[in-house]
């Protein structure tokens, strides 16, 4: 057993540089965290992407529902479950 602790530094998905917690990269200057947004549209990817918080009248929520599922694919989740 060991104390849980906060990490106090992290490392950038672009450039893999090592700094201090921030929602941009202090190397590369690309944004690397979500910044506060609690918006339930999908803005371009910088919203949400959580089919399930999604607005009803985003676009983005029903996408490739209307796709076809395979027979084996079908057959595969049942046995998962």
């Amino acid at each position: 057993e060991h104390d849980m602790q906060m990490a106090k530094n992290m490392i950038c998905g672009f450039c893999s540089a090592e700094q201090k917690i921030s929602s941009e990269c202090k190397r590369c200057g690309k944004q690397v965290a979500k910044v506060g947004t609690k918006s339930r549209f999908w803005e371009g990817g910088k919203g949400t992407r959580d089919k399930k918080n999604m607005s009803n009248k985003d676009s983005h929520k029903f996408s490739g529902q209307a796709k076809t599922i395979s027979n084996h694919k079908k057959k595969n989740q049942k046995q998962k479950k």
